[in-house]
């Protein structure tokens, strides 16, 4: 997915690979300043990089979750 706000653009990507017993996912998210002041503030996004990461781990979490969830199969 590629999105573009504030003079940053932004790329993710979700992999998904199959494992024994399982289905690996890999999360992978970039953003790359293309404005003087996106280049500017820049830094201050290292500062949230924590906050950053454990949203990136709860929607991770919560993907997990529903592909998990005994769903009843769709009426036919």
């Amino acid at each position: 997915t590629k999105a573009e706000n504030c003079g940053t653009r932004y790329r993710s990507e979700h992999l998904f690979e199959p494992v024994d017993g399982g289905t690996r996912v890999i999360f992978a998210f970039s953003g790359d300043p293309v404005t003087l002041m996106a280049r500017l503030t820049a830094p201050l996004g290292r500062l949230m990089m924590g906050t950053i990461v454990k949203a990136i781990e709860g929607d991770l979490r919560d993907l997990k979750a529903a592909v998990e969830a005994d769903y009843p199969p769709p009426a036919t």
